[in-house]
């Protein structure tokens, strides 16, 4: 079972489809197929079209303008962690408060004990 950090309202993902489907096993094969899709996004594009760099420069574009205009925006980037989650000296993505100084803070995730015990 995969476990996604993902709200459809206020509710948790799991919590949501607890209360539109009675079926489990669907749900989570569902949840399989979407994360499999987004994991392999980036080889559909470049069957489709040849290349991922127009993406790549986009979301560099998008990290130039928060840092350039000190917006304080949350965005994914990779980031030193230092005690969070429980990891020490690993780079990795994670939702973050970017501004002229760069990563101004990181935003703690409320992930339950699977997901931290794969992470």
């Amino acid at each position: 079972m995969l476990n996604f950090l993902a709200c459809v309202g206020a509710q948790s993902i799991y919590q949501f489809s607890e209360s539109v489907t009675n079926n489990r096993d669907k749900f989570e094969e569902d949840l399989q197929n979407i994360f499999e899709n987004v994991r392999d996004a980036a080889y559909h594009i470049i069957n489709r079209k040849g290349a991922t760099y127009y993406e790549i420069a986009m979301g560099v574009v998008r990290l130039t303008e928060a840092i350039l205009n000190n917006e304080s925006s949350i965005l994914t980037v990779s980031c030193l962690i230092k005690g969070h989650y429980g990891t020490e000296d690993v780079y990795i993505g994670v939702p973050a408060i970017l501004d002229r100084e760069g990563v101004s803070d990181i935003i703690d995730l409320d992930l339950n004990e699977k997901v931290k015990n794969n992470f």
